[in-house]
């Protein structure tokens, strides 16, 4: 599980990508932990690179596609506590994963390193 703060910065997120401003650091954590409970597949790349991120989102083209869903990834920490990086689709409205997954992993290709600066959430459209 994410810890706290990163549970609610993922909740607010998506609640600001649905068109909700002002909500409550309660209900930006529920949003968030419902999206990361989500996330139960764990795997591991020595080397990620934007290739792997990619071509990820290419095979879930046919859910990444539709206008109620969202491509993102975002920098956190696996429950074992190693640095790792969920990547999914999610439901603008209901903000839960319909796919997703979590990459543990060694070092970080360039242009992903620079996608994930400053532990920035990143969507692909």
């Amino acid at each position: 599980m994410a810890e706290p703060i990163t549970t609610i910065l993922i909740g607010k997120w998506i609640l600001t990508h649905l068109g909700i401003h002002g909500a409550t650091a309660a209900t930006a954590a529920a949003v968030g932990t419902g999206a990361v409970i989500t996330l139960g597949v764990v795997v591991y790349i020595g080397y990620l690179t934007l290739h792997d991120l990619t071509s990820w989102f290419q095979k879930h083209t046919d859910i990444a596609t539709k206008p109620e869903n969202m491509a993102a990834s975002y920098k956190t920490k696996s429950k074992s506590g190693k640095t790792a990086i969920v990547q999914g689709v999610f439901n603008r409205n209901t903000g839960s994963a319909i796919e997703a997954r979590t990459i543990e992993y060694d070092s970080l290709g360039p242009k992903v390193r620079e996608l994930h600066r400053d532990d920035r959430i990143v969507t692909y459209e």
